[in-house]
């Protein structure tokens, strides 16, 4: 195993490579709970209904997990009492396509759950991101898709 571990209180986004369809990725938000292990928050799909999950997650299933395509910080948690807050606001995220969203997304996704879960998170004063959009997706996901 490598010398990088997780950083305690990080918020990272996290994309999962998929196979089906091939050249998608499961998006996901992961907060580092110790330097071992994390919580991973996302919308989860099975048998065509979606659902709020949240589980914990290994170092190695976010290190050295050979489907993690990309992993980007995007704040963090100013002490872990916040965790629960976070914890309640993404179980809050409705499992819908939001306004903002409709005229670039046809349906509801992981992706879409992710985007929102970004913009709560700015909303509360946890992370700064006014455009999704641009700040996340174009210039720190692409970038770091393109780097493999």
């Amino acid at each position: 195993m490598s010398d990088i571990c997780l950083h305690v209180n990080d918020i990272l986004v996290v994309l999962f490579a998929r196979s089906h369809p091939p050249n998608t990725f499961h998006w996901a938000i992961c907060v580092s709970i110790t330097s071992k292990e994390a919580l991973k928050f996302h919308a989860k799909e099975t048998a065509g209904h979606w659902f709020f999950e949240d589980n914990h997650v290994p170092q190695q299933g976010l290190l050295a997990d050979p489907i993690v395509s990309a992993s980007i910080k995007i704040g963090e948690l100013k002490n872990m009492s916040s965790l629960d807050d976070i914890q309640g606001l993404f179980k809050n995220i409705p499992l819908a396509v939001p306004a903002v969203d409709a005229a670039v997304e046809p349906r509801f996704s992981c992706r879409v759950w992710g985007k929102e879960a970004v913009r709560q998170l700015h909303k509360h004063g946890y992370i700064y991101c006014l455009d999704v959009d641009d700040d996340l997706q174009r210039k720190y996901m692409i970038d770091s898709l393109n780097s493999y």
